[in-house]
């Protein structure tokens, strides 16, 4: 059986002093607990470096880059092989779910961009390890969302770009410009776009 602890205004001074003390001692030894923990944390990251960091957590496709997607994407409604040879619909959508004669509404190619949006955002997020502005984003966006995330984290562009050489970076994007190993002008003149924007102010 518990049992029930006397009530503090009850118990002898010699009591409440040793009580008064323990509680002191624990409370004190929980904050330099809690604050040893919090500078270990702190300096564990420091050592793993910037990548530890979530750095563009949240981070969303300005207008500009949303406008440079939509106008060299273009929309339609109706299944088609693009240069790659992949099916495709919409705002440059691809996957299983195209199918040879599939047709979509308006509406259901803004869901379809919306929701690939979504995708490619957190994959650029996810490949870098440096802060970037609204401009940058949107035109790695639009890269990732032609290319791929995949091809964006692993090529030369994000680690330039991670380790502060954004002029180099820049210059970048304009290798991706083939399709089927051609060199396509619509291509160049998206890459060109890109380009500009990331280096927008």
């Amino acid at each position: 059986m518990t049992r029930a602890s006397a009530p503090y205004a009850e118990m002898p001074e010699n009591s409440k002093k040793r009580l008064n003390k323990t509680v002191a001692y624990r409370t004190g030894l929980s904050a330099r607990l809690s604050c040893f923990i919090r500078e270990t944390t702190v300096q564990i990251l420091l050592e793993q470096g910037s990548s530890a960091w979530p750095v563009n957590t949240g981070m969303k496709t300005n207008t500009a880059g949303l406008s440079l997607i939509k106008s060299f994407e273009g929309c339609e409604l109706r299944a088609y092989k693009c240069p790659a040879g992949m099916l495709t619909i919409g705002y440059g959508h691809t996957g299983s779910d195209v199918t040879p004669g599939l047709v979509i509404t308006p509406h259901r190619a803004e869901e379809l961009l919306q929701g690939d949006l979504a995708k490619f955002e957190r994959a650029v997020a996810a490949s870098l390890k440096v802060s970037v502005t609204a401009n940058q984003f949107g035109a790695l966006v639009s890269l990732a969302y032609n290319i791929g995330g995949a091809a964006l984290a692993k090529g030369t562009l994000i680690k330039r770009l991670n380790a502060g050489k954004t002029q180099e970076a820049a210059d970048q994007f304009l290798v991706w410009n083939r399709a089927g190993g051609k060199v396509l002008k619509g291509l160049a003149r998206r890459r060109e776009a890109e380009r500009a924007l990331f280096l927008h102010p």
